[in-house]
C-alpha cells in the first residue's frame, strides 16, 4: 500500500465549494463522547463489535509520567476491550492530558486510537468507526490520520461507502506523518441516504504479526 492517500472511486476531490443549501456537520473528534458508545451517528468498534466503556484505560495512564503528577493519578477514559494483558486493544480516547514523554506525539483534547494486534488485541477485530447517516443528501467525507507515535510500526486504514473503500492510506512510522504533518482526505460527492453507513478502518500494517500503534485523527461529515 503507498504511503500516500488514494482515492478509489469516482467520487469528486473537495476543491468546489458545497452547494448554498443549509449544511449538517458532524465531527468525530468534536462530538466525542467519554461515556456512550454509539454515540448519536458513531460507533467505535472492534470488528463488528461496539466497544465498551474503560473508566481508565492503565495502557497509557500508568505509562506517562504526565498522568501522574503529584496531587494523583488522572484517568484516562476510553473504549476499549479492557485493561488486562493481551486484550486490551483496540482502544480509543480522547486524551486528558499531554503526555511528557515526547514519543508520544499529541496534545491534550487530541482523538487518539491505538489499532489492535496479536500481542494485546487476541480475538479481536479490526479497529473502525461507523458514521450511520441520520438523513440523506450529498456527502463531503473529510479528515485526518498520522502516526501519534512514530517508531517504526507502519499503520494503514481504509474509508469506504456502503462497504465499498473510495479512499484508503498508510502511515508507515518513519516520522512522515506527525501531529504537525497529517494525512488528510477529503472526498465530495457521496450519495447518502438515511441508514447509510460510512466506516473508517484502521489497522496495523506491518505482516500478519506486526504490531499496532498510536494513530490520532478525525472525520467528518458534512451532509448537503
Amino acid at each position: 500500500m503507498q504511503h500516500v492517500l488514494s482515492l478509489i472511486r469516482g467520487f469528486a476531490i473537495a476543491g468546489a465549494a458545497l452547494s448554498a443549501n443549509a449544511a449538517t456537520t458532524y465531527d468525530l473528534k468534536s462530538q466525542w463522547s467519554k461515556t456512550a458508545n454509539p454515540n448519536g451517528p458513531w460507533t467505535v468498534s472492534q470488528g463488528a463489535s461496539a466497544l465498551p466503556r474503560d473508566k481508565d484505560w492503565t495502557a497509557i495512564s500508568n505509562a506517562d509520567s504526565a498522568y501522574n503528577p503529584a496531587r494523583g493519578h488522572i484517568r484516562q477514559p476510553s473504549f476499549a476491550p479492557g485493561n488486562h494483558p493481551g486484550h486490551f486493544l483496540p482502544a480509543w480516547f480522547k486524551a486528558a492530558v499531554t503526555p511528557n514523554d515526547p514519543a508520544y506525539g499529541w496534545s491534550k483534547g487530541d482523538l487518539i486510537l491505538h489499532t489492535t494486534d496479536e500481542f494485546n488485541g487476541i480475538g479481536s477485530g479490526l479497529a473502525g468507526v461507523t458514521f450511520t447517516a441520520p438523513a440523506g443528501g450529498s456527502a463531503r467525507l473529510s479528515g485526518y490520520l498520522y502516526n501519534a507515535r512514530n517508531m517504526g510500526r507502519p499503520q494503514a486504514w481504509t474509508l469506504a461507502f456502503d462497504g465499498v473503500v473510495i479512499a484508503e492510506g498508510s502511515l508507515p512510522g518513519d516520522g512522515t506523518f506527525t501531529h504537525d504533518h497529517k494525512q488528510e482526505f477529503d472526498v465530495t460527492g457521496v450519495p447518502l441516504s438515511a441508514g447509510d453507513a460510512v466506516d473508517l478502518t484502521i489497522y496495523e500494517d506491518g505482516g500478519p504479526s506486526g504490531p499496532g500503534d498510536f494513530v490520532g485523527l478525525d472525520l467528518k461529515v458534512t451532509i448537503d
